[in-house]
């Protein structure tokens, strides 16, 4: 057991240093687990103007009917990129939620007074965001297709850095616990 726990740490501070140490300029050249912490990162990044759009348009948080759609195409175009319906909704509704936590927070922080406001206007979500997230999505789907399936200790890796990666980023506790445990 201890030597299991030996490896496991050993794999993971690798796989971290590989991550940090990694940033080719194409995405399809950089190792695969880094892939996947970019996307989800940059998707909670796009989470923030979200929330700054959600705040000047009074649109609330939460709409369910467009995240189940969301969902259900994410699952079809996983599915035909190979991968699991289980696999794709794990890690998409994970996403879809530390994205809504990204934006609850920012909106409490706003109306408490403790964050600062950005300054500039706030992006149209169905012609400026949207197709942002969905071109993310995509490459997530990608990422997802390419990972070794039954490698569990692979995936525990990945899990741990893009939870480290996201706190580094910025990001709560929360969020990054959510957004990393889709892995």
């Amino acid at each position: 057991m201890k030597r299991r726990a030996f490896l496991l740490s050993g794999l993971c501070a690798g796989l971290f240093l590989l991550a940090g140490c990694c940033t080719p300029s194409s995405t399809k050249d950089e190792p695969l687990h880094s892939r996947l912490v970019k996307g989800m990162a940059a998707r909670l990044e796009i989470a923030r103007e979200v929330a700054w759009t959600k705040a000047q348009t009074g649109a609330p948080v939460l709409d369910v009917d467009r995240e189940k759609a969301l969902l259900a195409a994410l699952v079809k175009q996983g599915e035909a990129a190979g991968l699991s319906r289980d696999r794709v909704e794990k890690f998409f509704s994970a996403q879809i939620a530390a994205s809504r936590e990204v934006q609850t927070e920012l909106l409490a922080a706003w109306a408490a007074g403790t964050a600062e406001r950005p300054r500039t206007a706030p992006l149209d979500l169905r012609t400026q965001i949207r197709p942002r997230l969905d071109s993310l999505s995509n490459e997530l789907i990608e990422a997802l297709a390419a990972a070794p399936v039954a490698d569990e200790y692979w995936w525990i890796g990945v899990r741990e850095i893009s939870r480290r990666a996201l706190l580094q980023r910025g990001f709560s506790d929360t969020v990054s616990e959510i957004a990393s445990g889709g892995l």
